[in-house]
C-alpha cells in the first residue's frame, strides 16, 4: 500500500531521496522508483522526478556533455606491411 503524499510532501521527498544523506543524485525513473519502493506515491510523481533531476545543479554539471553525434570509423589502409607506425608515450 503507498501513501499518497501532498505538494509540500512530495517536494520534501524529492530532496531527501534525490540529494539527501543517503542520495545519490539518480535519474527520473529511477528516482521515481526508488520514491515508490519506499512506500510514496502522488498523480504527477513521473513528470515531478523528471523536473526535479532536469533543475539539480549536481546533477548538471556532472552529467555527461553528448552535444554533437560520433564521426564513423573510418578504415585505415596500408599499402605494405609497417607503412605507419605509432609510438604511446607514458
Amino acid at each position: 500500500m503507498l501513501l499518497c503524499a501532498s505538494d509540500q510532501e512530495a517536494k520534501r521527498i524529492l530532496e531527501e531521496i534525490h540529494g539527501g544523506s543517503c542520495g545519490s543524485h539518480i535519474g527520473a525513473r529511477s528516482l521515481a522508483g526508488k520514491i515508490i519502493r519506499a512506500g510514496f506515491f502522488w498523480p504527477t510523481l513521473h513528470d515531478d522526478a523528471a523536473r526535479y533531476v532536469r533543475s539539480c545543479d549536481k546533477c548538471q554539471r556532472h552529467a555527461d556533455l553528448h552535444h554533437a553525434p560520433r564521426e564513423p570509423l573510418k578504415s585505415v589502409l596500408s599499402p605494405w606491411p609497417f607503412f605507419m607506425w605509432g609510438v604511446d608515450i607514458l
